[in-house]
């Protein structure tokens, strides 16, 4: 579950969240959102203060997906002996 899911789900507002946390509430809001990423430690009081339903691996990016300019990686040719 995400820290947005989780706070939709309690009904728990970004102050509270923030006070409860201790950080600042545009910092929790702008992780709330997607834009910034917590550091370690705040992302483990997040999963302490939610009861472990907020995972560490919530805040992990999403995995790279390779643009279609660029061409399929391929081992190179073994050379025959």
């Amino acid at each position: 579950m995400t820290l947005d899911e989780y706070m939709e789900w309690r009904g728990i507002t970004d102050a509270t969240a923030a006070a409860a946390l201790g950080c600042a509430r545009p910092h929790l809001t702008n992780i709330r959102n997607g834009v910034r990423s917590p550091s370690i430690d705040l992302a483990a009081r997040i999963r302490d203060w939610s009861g472990g339903c907020v995972t560490l691996d919530s805040f992990a990016p999403p995995p790279r997906v390779p643009s279609v300019a660029e061409p399929p990686f391929h081992l190179p040719a073994e050379d025959p002996e």
